[in-house]
Formats: structure tokens, sequence, C-alpha cells
């Protein structure tokens, strides 16, 4: 998760998909644990998968899980180890890679086909990270690029070598530099690429890596630019313009690296392994840099989150052993260029709240910010590019009482009878009761959750839900139709 530090979600083979928050673990999947994602500004919103591409999501953090199949179907045109990608520009929206390549805007619901790159199954995609109609797809040494969302494509492959990539990942401060692995353990010194155009053109930047399989690579965000790789055996860190990569393996087995992410908020690159587990380690240069360990709005996105008309308030969780002399916000509304500035105030320890809010934007705004903190060295940390769009709600539903924590919200109003309830947080007992206007109960319900879903059959008319979890009680009047 970007937005909180300590919340993952991992897929390992034979072993199914665990979730990790502050209380520990969660074994939320079984089978074959393959790609994961978590929503970057709603820590209890996760993708993972099975093989082949099969998805299953859950909107509460791994207490359940709904399946969003197959998005071409099923039909086995999918990777053992599918890629799947969250757009970094529109945070709801997610990628699914088979054959074929799928977009959701609802965070794994109604799939849309937006490209055939024609190389067959796709084993590995990336996304710009400033523009997502810059994409790249690989299978085997076979790498393709659309620069307009898939209406147009052209291979890169020329200048590479004729084996199978591994990894491919995009510079986040420049959509033109991008880095491919290979895998290979013969001593040719063809282990690592980077091209500064967008593909026309490859440079070998091996230099002194030994003889071993590259399984990873990730890029830094901050100014330094550094290079990191997962290798056969640990991780390996380069200056982007250096000329000799480094072992940065303190602490860690002689291991398999698979997979790398950096966390910006907490300047921490996480590894997942071949068999030891997930790891971490400070990125470099960066161990005693302020520490943002938690970013949330006044209302956590989901389905009807955050509403027109509402005003939403940062708060950030920042731990440093020194003196902060600055902490603040830089957003904008539909650009990512951030161009405006809202200072921070500290409320209570380690906890900052904006000191106004983004206030009022009507349906459909994208909204982006990065929050900030300035150390007394003038160590500067900055989290990921947040973005959420401000929603209507779906609907207007008529809320009699609320003493829940967040708005509550029934959509679709009216419906057939099958309609959800947002609570905005998840609670593990809420009781779910229906009563028609003369006050007959005519549906009921326990369960447990953040956004629940209710299936009833009754006639055509008013009805009144009422919600409980402990002492939080809300009554929403709503129409089947």
């Amino acid at each position: 998760s970007q937005s909180h530090y300590n919340v993952y979600m991992a897929g390992s083979q034979d072993n199914g998909t665990s979730v990790l928050n502050e209380d520990g673990w969660i074994e939320w999947n079984g089978g074959d644990g393959m790609e994961a994602i978590v929503q970057t500004l709603n820590p209890n919103w996760m993708i993972g998968s099975w093989q082949y591409g099969t998805r299953q999501i859950t909107k509460d953090g791994g207490q359940t899980r709904q399946g969003a199949s197959n998005p071409d179907g099923g039909s086995g045109n999918a990777d053992w180890q599918a890629p799947l990608l969250y757009s970094p520009n529109h945070q709801m929206r997610v990628y699914h890679f088979s054959d074929r390549v799928y977009q959701s805007d609802e965070f794994g619901a109604n799939w849309l086909e937006i490209g055939n790159p024609g190389i067959g199954i796709i084993k590995v995609a990336a996304i710009a990270e400033n523009n997502d109609n810059i994409m790249v797809v690989i299978r085997g040494s076979t790498i393709v690029l659309t620069e307009d969302h898939w209406a147009t494509k052209r291979s890169i492959s020329s200048g590479l070598p004729g084996y199978s990539i591994t990894d491919v990942a995009f510079d986040p401060n420049r959509d033109s530099t991008l880095i491919v692995t290979y895998n290979k353990y013969q001593s040719d010194s063809k282990k690592v690429y980077i091209s500064h155009n967008l593909g026309l053109s490859w440079t070998n930047i091996s230099y002194n890596l030994v003889d071993m399989p590259i399984r990873t690579v990730v890029i830094d965000h901050s100014n330094e630019s550094y290079i990191y790789l997962g290798a056969e055996i640990g991780v390996y860190v380069m200056a982007m313009n250096g000329t000799q990569w480094d072992l940065y393996n303190k602490n860690l087995p002689n291991v398999t690296v698979k997979d790398l992410e950096i966390q910006y908020g907490s300047n921490t690159l996480k590894a997942a392994t071949w068999g030891r587990g997930l790891w971490e380690y400070s990125l470099k240069g960066r161990a005693d840099y302020p520490s943002i360990l938690e970013t949330k709005l006044s209302n956590t996105p989901s389905e009807t989150r955050p509403r027109a008309g509402y005003d939403e308030n940062v708060t950030a969780v920042i731990s440093y052993d020194q003196n902060l002399t600055s902490v603040f916000v830089k957003w904008a509304n539909d650009t990512i260029n951030l161009y405006k500035t809202i200072t921070m105030s500290n409320i209570i320890d380690s906890t900052w709240v904006t000191d106004e809010p983004f206030t009022n934007y009507g349906k459909g705004t994208d909204i982006y910010f990065k929050v900030y903190a300035v150390g007394q060295n003038n160590d500067t940390t900055e989290t990921y590019r947040f973005q959420y769009e401000v929603r209507n709600g779906l609907n207007v539903t008529s809320v009699m009482e609320n003493s829940f924590d967040y708005d509550v919200t029934l959509f679709p109003n009216p419906s057939s009878g099958q309609f959800n309830v947002d609570l905005g947080a998840a609670y593990d007992v809420v009781s779910l009761r229906v009563f028609d206007v003369s006050g007959k109960e005519v549906y009921s319900n326990v369960t447990s959750g953040s956004t629940l879903s209710v299936e009833m059959e009754a006639p055509k008319g008013s009805y009144f839900l009422s919600v409980v979890a402990g002492s939080k009680k809300a009554k929403i009047k709503f129409i089947i139709e």
C-alpha cells in the first residue's frame, strides 16, 4: 500500500495469497498466489490472483473476498502469473493482461478490452507513471510499446539481446526512460539495458554484474534516481548515471529476489523472495529521512466516495527522530502538475492534518496530491502521487439517521432489490434489517465488511433499511421499482 506503510498483499505458489496489516497476517485465499495490488488510498481494497489471471477482490482488508473472474472470460489465454497493474493516474482503474489488454475503471468490475498487442500471451507489462497512455508489454524477447492507449503500437526490440525479458520498469520521473532485465546465467554481460527515448535505442548497463539471472527492476522516485535490481542472489543498486553495481544486501539471506517495490512515503524498498518471504530496507541514503507512514482522506475512496459537495482533508502520520521544519500538501485538480500548496499542522503526537480542505469539487473532478515532510537537514520525503475522483454517490439516498463515522450510502437507488450499502469503514458484525412502510420486517441479515451487498425480493415501493454495528446505527429510506 502506498498510503499505509504496514499493509501488504502477497501471493506465494501453493500457499495462497496473504494479507499483512498492523494486526498481523490474514490467510486470505488458497491455491497458487499470484499478482496482487492494493488500492492507493484505500488499504482495505485489494485484488489478488490465482493462476492464469483469475482475480479475486477484497474490500475489507481480507476478511471476505469476491470474484472478478477472468476478464477475458476464462479462455485460458493468460500467463500462469498474468500481469495485473493499476493506473498511476486513475487509481480505481486496473489493467489485466492476457493475450490482450483489459481495463476496469471500477477496481475489477466491468472489464473492457482496450488492445491487442499481437504478441500472444503477455508475460510482463508496465505503465508509465505520468501518462498511462504509454504502456509496454513483453513476451519472451519481444517488447511492444504504445503511446496512445493501444490505438497504435510499435516493436522496440531492436538493439536488445534475443533472450527472454524478466522485467521492465519506467523511471517515475521521466516517462521516456525504461529498463529491461534478463535471466541468463552465461557470462555474456547482457543482463540490464536502458533506453532514454522510449525504446528507439538501448544501452547495455550490465557493467560488473556477475554471471547470474536478474529477476526484477525498480527505479527510485527521488531526485537521486537509483536503480535497484532483484537478482538470483540478492539486491544490487546503482545511480542512474553510474557505471558500477553495488550489492545492497544488509541482513538479507542469500536468496532469489523475484519482485521489488518502493513504498514512497516511508523511503523503503520492499522485496519478495523465492521461499524466504518478504523483506524491506531503507532506500539508499534515506534511512534517516522523515517517514510518512500513513496518508488518508476524510472519506476513503470507494464506489461512492469522496462525494461532490464535501470537504476533504488529508491526514498524515509521520515518524522522524529530529524536528520537522515543514509539512505540506502539493495538489491540483484535473492535472498531475501539482501547482497548489496547503500547509499541514501537527495536531497530536505524529499526526498532521491539512490547514484547509480540498473544497466542494463537482462530480468527475480528479484530485491529485502528495504529502511532503521536510526535516531539519532539508531531508525531504514525498509520498506517492495520489489520485481520487469526486463521486456523486451514484445516486441520492435519504439517510434519516446516522451515527457511523462516515456518510452511509445505499446504491443504486431506486433498485430492483439488489443494492449495496457503503459504510466507509469495515465492521466485524453488521446487522441489516429492511422494513416496509407499515413497519413489517421483510429482510434481515448479519454480515461484516465495509461495502455490503443486499439481494431481496419485495413488491415495488418505499422501504427503510436499518444498519447496526455495535453502537453505530443508520436508517435509510430507499425505493424498489
